[in-house]
């Protein structure tokens, strides 16, 4: 996953001083959140952080069982 106009994002809050760069951090902070209790509830590790990215990992396997079970359930 990548923030698409991190960048530009983050340049137009902070020509508003400190106020408009806790703003963005607020925002981007409550984004990443809940991205990963996604991630986490859906049996993905975050393998690393980049910057504004990351990278996550599924096991298939994991995956497959899940959707197994839940096909048994209906």
């Amino acid at each position: 996953a990548d923030v698409s106009g991190f960048t530009a994002c983050m340049e137009r809050f902070a020509s508003h001083g400190p106020a408009g760069i806790e703003k963005f951090w607020t925002i981007i902070n409550g984004y990443f959140n809940e991205l990963l209790s996604y991630i986490r509830g859906t049996g993905g590790d975050v393998e690393c952080f980049a910057g504004d990215a990351l990278m996550v990992v599924y096991d298939a396997k994991g995956i497959a069982r899940r959707q197994v079970s839940r096909q048994l359930q209906l």
